[in-house]
């Protein structure tokens, strides 16, 4: 009667062991660390405003060459 009782007791163990850390993949989603759309964007934003400024100042110094050396 013991020996069923023990066995018992470690087949519960054994079961209740094995369970653990086990976890349904569909509750559990996986998000990335984290998220770089934004920085990607604000990046691109920034890019367009240097080529912008660039170009501004381009067509600024043509004005100012223009001024100072009429042909």
């Amino acid at each position: 009667m013991r020996h069923i009782l023990i066995f018992s007791l470690l087949l519960t163990l054994v079961c209740g062991l094995s369970a653990c850390g086990k976890t349904d993949n569909k509750a559990v989603e996986e998000k990335p660390a984290f998220d770089i759309a934004p920085q990607r964007a604000q990046l691109q934003k920034a890019k367009d405003l240097e080529k912008k400024m660039q170009e501004d100042a381009e067509n600024q110094r043509k004005v100012i060459e223009l001024q100072t050396n009429p042909k």
